[in-house]
């Protein structure tokens, strides 16, 4: 999606040096010109739009991301999400299209590079320069969870900066499409492994918005020192890092870093997501508080310095020097404040003398933590910033202070004649709801999903919600509404699995039946493929438990736990196999191997897995299930590379 030299990828040529024959085809509305890009998820062209004339950017997404059977709906339902996603910091999502077996993506095309590129030419990105691309990143990515989407994949190859300096977002929902399965020993890896976190590698199905904030500091931390925190040849390698190893600090390799941007940095990057940044907007704060800052002069070399905010730090060391700069205690700072409050001594001397009617007034020193509050006096509702210091006259007065991400305090003082009062107010940070992924999935699949009376999409559904209790509502022709109630907790489960109940039908429906049928046989194919995944997951994962008892014994319990997880995950996918084929032993079996010829001739499913699930059914309706067998059997058919 970047015009650039070093993405063009030989003008449209491939790895051979032959010319891609995607060049001149047409997809949908839009006529390929040329090959921007390669990646992992897919192929990017520069396409152009037949009638407006426009330029845009097609993702070609990797044939071995959409054999899965279940892609096609993720295709869908993920094309609906991003284009919620319309934010000036996030590349918009146009179109999704899937014409001939293969599935596409038009984006809006941007002009020009992506941030990875920024990082190799520049190496250390000066820290001004930095900041600025960083906090549209995290607009972007705040904007994103707002509507309750997770990126999973931020990195500098996903981060785009046009001519104009404008930063975006890209690949948004890619991750989802490719599943929620991470197969770490078969280079299906969703999130690279430099930028992932530790949740993300531990339970990857359980991250939220905060493993974005986690992605996002390694990115910062690469942009301000020129390379990532953790290193090495080999994916485990790294990911153990993340997990086990301290983050170095910044300052170690960019010693112009100043202490308090490396704290910002470091607690972005906390093992624990709740020690991190609530979420990017906090994150976004603390950035442009720091940017603010107080800029001081060192009373020793006179280099400038910037103080820092909140309580970060209490005191920093002169840039220059060395020599230690206290908060609230540089001398001439203090030299000049005297000087000033002098100078207005002697002023309210000379006034009072030629007018002793003047009303007397006494000072209010009012300081918050953090500094930067909206203070406002009921009397005047004038609005000032804290630090602060008044002349008022004695008496009573209302004060109201302000800050966003803060709740709101209200003060009521008393100012007596000739005593100075000091108001120093701890603000409190307004809570922020914490949010989990969940899969809401329905038995038959393919059904709307209402939460709290809005429409979500269809299942199998994968959002991220707020902590609390929401009410469910699920429709499908042929189906009785199902209402319930789920409760979303941080230690909770995070899928849920709601079976839902047939309408009779009179003999005399049989396109209702036929329909019916093909929604179980269509679900049956759905239910073998997670069958698949898992199994094909236990093997390299068994040999990861082996390598870790070898190389890190503290990961080994990890690894267990991990097979632990999939057998269940077994036994619950055979069961719901099974209640699959319960309910289309109960139609006519004409209608069913009807149902069975259709699916096939979609061509969705290889021949050997196609006959192995019909062959299922056929055992079932016989003999009953057999679990050990049909286990034993997808295996088999699973792992064989060539089915």
């Amino acid at each position: 999606m970047v015009i650039s030299l070093m993405s063009l990828g030989g003008f449209g040529l491939n790895k051979n040096g032959r010319r891609s024959i995607m060049i001149g085809r047409t997809i949908g509305n839009y006529k390929i010109i040329d090959k921007i890009g390669e990646g992992g998820m897919g192929v990017v062209y520069l396409a152009e739009h037949i009638k407006l004339g426009r330029r845009f950017a097609v993702k070609c997404l990797a044939p071995e991301l959409t054999i899965d059977p279940k892609f096609r709906e993720r295709f869908e339902q993920e094309g609906k999400n991003q284009a919620r996603l319309e934010h000036q910091n996030i590349v918009q999502v146009t179109d999704a299209i899937e014409q001939d077996g293969r599935f596409f993506l038009v984006m809006e095309y941007v002009d020009g590079q992506e941030l990875d590129n920024i990082i190799q030419t520049k190496g250390k990105i000066p820290e001004k320069e930095a900041l600025a691309i960083f906090k549209d990143v995290l607009k972007g990515l705040n904007f994103a969870h707002s509507k309750g989407v997770i990126h999973r994949d931020i990195k500098p190859p996903n981060i785009l900066v046009d001519k104009n300096g404008r930063v975006r977002i890209m690949d948004f929902g890619i991750a989802i499409l490719a599943g929620e399965k991470r197969l770490t020993a078969t280079g299906r890896n969703i999130g690279s492994p430099w930028y992932m976190s530790p949740e993300q590698i531990k339970k990857p199905g359980e991250v939220d918005h905060r493993s974005d904030v986690y992605s996002a500091g390694i990115v910062l931390y690469e942009m301000l020192t020129g390379n990532v925190p953790f290193g090495g040849e080999a994916t485990f390698e790294i990911q153990n890092q993340h997990v086990h190893f301290p983050v170095p600090d910044p300052i170690q390799k960019n010693p112009q870093i100043s202490k308090p941007l490396a704290q910002i940095v470091l607690k972005a990057l906390e093992k624990n997501p709740d020690d991190r940044f609530s979420g990017c907007g906090e994150f976004l704060r603390y950035i442009e508080e720091y940017e603010k800052g107080e800029e001081i002069n060192c009373p020793y070399c006179n280099a400038e310095n910037r103080f820092p905010f909140g309580k970060l730090l209490n005191e920093v060391k002169c840039k220059r020097c060395g020599r230690r700069l206290e908060k609230g205690k540089n001398k001439w700072i203090w030299a000049i404040a005297g000087m000033l409050m002098l100078l207005s001594v002697v002023a309210y001397t000379v006034l009072k003398e030629k007018d002793n009617s003047l009303t007397e007034k006494t000072a209010l020193i009012i300081t918050t933590e953090p500094t930067g509050a909206d203070v406002v006096l009921k009397n005047d509702n004038v609005k000032r910033k804290s630090p602060l210091k008044l002349s008022l006259q004695y008496g009573k007065y209302e004060i109201i202070i302000k800050k966003d991400g803060y709740y709101e305090e209200k003060k009521e003082i008393q100012l007596e004649k000739g005593k100075e009062k000091e108001l120093n107010i701890h603000l409190k940070k307004t809570e922020v709801p914490e949010q989990k992924g969940i899969v809401i999935n329905t038995i038959p699949q393919h059904a709307d999903i209402f939460i709290n009376n809005q429409h979500y999409g269809k299942s199998r559904l994968e959002l991220s919600l707020q902590t609390g209790e929401y009410e469910i509502r699920i429709t499908k022709d042929c189906y009785y509404e199902e209402k319930t109630k789920i409760r979303i907790e941080k230690q909770g489960k995070g899928t849920f699995d709601i079976p839902l109940k047939p309408i009779p039908v009179t003999k005399d429906d049989s396109a209702e039946k036929l329909q019916r049928a093909r929604d179980f046989v269509e679900n049956a194919y759905q239910q073998a493929n997670y069958l698949c995944q898992d199994l094909k997951e236990i093997s390299p994962t068994q040999k990861l438990l082996e390598m870790s008892k070898k190389y890190s014994p503290n990961l080994t319990d990890n690894y267990k736990k991990q097979i632990e997880d999939l057998e269940l995950s077994i036994e619950k996918g055979l069961s719901n196999y099974r209640d699959v084929f319960n309910k289309l032993k109960e139609i006519d079996n004409a209608i069913v191997n009807e149902s069975f010829e259709k699916y096939k001739q979609k061509g969705k499913v290889s021949s050997k897995i196609y006959e192995q699930v019909r062959n299922h059914f056929n055992q079932y309706v016989q003999t009953r299930e057999n679990f050990q067998r049909w286990r034993d059997d997808l295996k088999n058919v699973c792992c064989d590379s060539t089915s």
